[in-house]
This record gives structure tokens, sequence and C-alpha cells, in this order.
């Protein structure tokens, strides 16, 4: 928290408040409750709930954050990578690396509950305008292109179902990933 929000109130970081929130969650295996998760990011039930509506919400700020380093990330990528390469080591960078262990251990919690896979998914729709942005150069077409949002619609989805795998089978997201994209190689399912 900062000085400065409105009418004197300090400011809230919102990412470091999901960090938070995620961290119990994860250890917690999903059964927190709202003040436990408001004292562990350092602020008070009347603060979380002026940010977060509902205590799913508190997990929103974690995931476009992740989302809009994968876009990041995707943009330092060389050029000679094809898009698969470059969102799967993208991917990687952001799931896989320090973040392994919260990804293991909160999709799980995330896919068992209604609300906060709704908000996944939301959050994932949201997502594929930001990722075209950041595929629009390496595709070669504008950023409103509605290729480019076709091309970042389909990672996503496949992002999404590799999480949704891995948990089923307790493997690896990033290695599931990377055999779905081997799988959509081997039979040319987008040849024109």
């Amino acid at each position: 928290m900062g000085a400065g929000g409105r009418r004197g109130r300090p400011t809230v970081d919102l990412v470091a408040v999901s960090h938070a929130a995620a961290a119990v969650l994860a250890r917690r295996q999903g059964r927190a409750t709202v003040a436990e998760l408001a004292e562990a990011a350092g602020i008070s039930v009347r603060t979380f709930h002026r940010h977060f509506p509902n205590k799913e919400d508190v997990l929103r700020p974690l995931f476009r954050e992740g989302g809009h380093e994968i876009a990041a990330e995707l943009r330092k990528r060389p050029a000679d990578e094809t898009v698969a390469e470059a969102f799967l080591a993208a991917w990687e960078a952001v799931a896989g690396g320090r973040f392994t262990e919260r990804t293991r251990t909160l999709m799980p919690i995330v896919l068992a509950d209604p609300r906060l896979t709704t908000m996944m998914d939301q959050l994932t729709a949201e997502g594929a305008e930001w990722l075209a942005a950041a595929l629009a150069p390496r595709l070669g077409v504008p950023a409103d292109d509605p290729a480019a949002e076709t091309v970042a619609a389909t990672l996503l989805a496949q992002m999404r179902l590799a999480v949704i795998r891995s948990v089923a089978t307790k493997s690896d997201a990033v290695e599931q990933l990377r055999a779905q994209f081997a799988d959509l190689a081997r039979l040319d399912v987008f040849r024109a």
C-alpha cells in the first residue's frame, strides 16, 4: 500500500493482494475466509470488499498479470521461432519457473470451483485481445487484424486445455501444452 488513494485512503496494490491471497488459497486448498485473505494481504476486510466484491475476484489481478507477462515474454522471443514455439516458451517462462509450484497447487483449486473457473474463462477470453497485439508482428499482420485474434484465441484455448489435462493427470502443464502442439502439427489440422 502507498499514500495518495481516494479521499486520503492508502492505495492498494491489487496484484500484491492477489499474490498473497493465492498463496493462502494454495496453502489452505481453497478453503480460506475473506478475513484470512485480507489479513495475509495486510488489508482490512472492508478494504478487501471495496476492491473485490466476491472472494473469487481476488485472483483476477494475478491472472491478468500472468496474461500480460505472457504477452511481454512473447514479444521478446526470437523472430525465427514459430508461433507455437514462441508461445510455449513465453508460457513456460510465466507459468513455469518461479511459478511452477503455485500453478500446480492453485489450478486444481480454480478448476474445482465453478465460480473460479468462470472467472478464469472470462479472463482467457479477455486475453485474446492483448495476446493478438503481441502476436501480430510475428504473424505479419496489423494488431487489429481478425487473424491475430483468431490465433490468440486458439493458443489460449490450447493453454486452458493443457491446464485442465495437467490437473486431471497430475502432470506438468507446460509439457502437456507441448504435447498438444505436437499433436496439432502431426495431424496437420490447420492445413488449408
